[in-house]
């Protein structure tokens, strides 16, 4: 371990031997010195002799070492990366309740549960019935006299009230079992 770090040391020493910037970030990093006092013997800009020289010599001890490590230590190669199944979502989230689907084949109840319970809330009753319509928040807030503008939080916000009710219509279906 000491003849390769020695090794290390002196083949960045060689790499920078004709800057001093570097030579001095070389020493920082490899000794105790502070980074004000390293800096100072070069320029009076710390921050700025860190981050062009110091951080570059940090990488550069970095991938030194991890040569090194990897020269003593043996890994198999990786196995072939095998591609995934490709779904029929083409890679975009869909909802795992398909609540809508629901709505339209005949599950109605947990529907007209929630827009009982939200019936004196005119824009969020709204906003579910364009939900279960599979209406864009433009059309139902146009068709409702809304501003397009300001209808799209209350869309965001019954969508997730769209997947609590796939929930309780799912829970409804096991109780009756």
């Amino acid at each position: 371990m000491r003849i390769d770090i020695e090794r290390i040391m002196h083949k960045l020493a060689n790499k920078y031997m004709s800057s001093t910037k570097h030579l001095v970030a070389l020493y920082y990093h490899t000794t105790q010195v502070g980074k004000e006092a390293a800096a100072n013997i070069v320029t009076t800009d710390v921050r700025r002799w860190y981050q062009r020289y110091g951080l570059y010599v940090q990488q550069e001890l970095q991938y030194e070492f991890a040569e090194v490590f990897l020269e003593a230590h043996t890994y198999p190669p990786p196995g072939l990366f095998e591609q995934p199944v490709e779904h029929p979502n083409h890679g975009r989230f869909t909802s795992p309740y398909h609540w809508r689907e629901q709505y339209k084949h005949g599950n109605t109840a947990p529907a007209e549960a929630l827009l009982e319970q939200y019936r004196h809330t005119k824009c969020v009753s709204v906003a579910l019935r364009a939900q279960l319509e599979g209406k864009t928040y433009r059309q139902a807030a146009i068709d409702n006299g809304y501003s397009p503008a300001s209808f799209p939080k209350y869309m965001n916000e019954r969508r997730g009230l769209g997947d609590a009710l796939c929930r309780v219509s799912a829970k409804s279906v096991l109780a009756e079992t």
